[in-house]
């Protein structure tokens, strides 16, 4: 269904090539764009459940495919923060296993009639994961600018170790709500 909210998220996904892109650059200003533009396709997530609730433009397609968007967006962040050395690979590999457990737990209580949405703990799980990424972009412009932040590579790690655990604490909760303990 094309309704304006789909397209929005389809654009977040659109720009996620030209963000992983500019965040690769050794330039500050590339850098900074990249991190506005992360910043822009982060509210844009915001945007689209906004104009959808509004306009009475739900879909069964924008339910299952903005946390899809989501985790693309995230994730691949997270995967480029890890390629730079800013965040060990196994913290981005728990959150990549996370989001494929809870999509899993997601589908198995989707019924014909009835899609399984996002909920209060997936929306504070990502704005956790876009808090812990706008760190690390902090941490790439200071780079870029050659300022020194000894406390950045160690604020990422704690508080993306922080946030991976809240995460898989949401994941257990929603398990435990649904009955699918076994499906975990």
């Amino acid at each position: 269904m094309l309704t304006l909210p789909n397209v929005i998220t389809c654009l977040r996904l659109a720009l996620l090539p030209v963000i992983l892109y500019l965040t690769y650059s050794p330039a500050p200003a590339g850098v900074i764009a990249a991190c506005t533009l992360f910043n822009l396709a982060a509210a844009s997530d915001w945007l689209d459940g906004y104009l959808a609730r509004r306009n009475g433009a739900v879909s069964r397609l924008g339910t299952l495919l903005d946390p899809v968007v989501d985790k693309i967006v995230v994730l691949s962040a997270l995967l480029v923060l890890a390629d730079l050395r800013l965040l060990p690979l196994w913290i981005v590999l728990l959150n990549l296993a996370r989001e494929f457990l809870v999509t899993a737990a997601r589908h198995a209580c989707t019924t014909p009639t009835h899609v399984e949405g996002a909920n209060w703990m997936g929306k504070s799980k990502f704005v956790l994961q876009v808090g812990v990424i706008e760190l690390g972009y902090l941490v790439l412009i200071l780079r870029a600018l050659a300022h020194a932040a000894p406390w950045g590579p160690a604020a990422l790690f704690w508080s993306a170790l922080a946030m991976t655990a809240l995460s898989w604490s949401f994941l257990v909760n929603f398990l435990r709500r649904h009955g699918l303990r076994e499906a975990a």
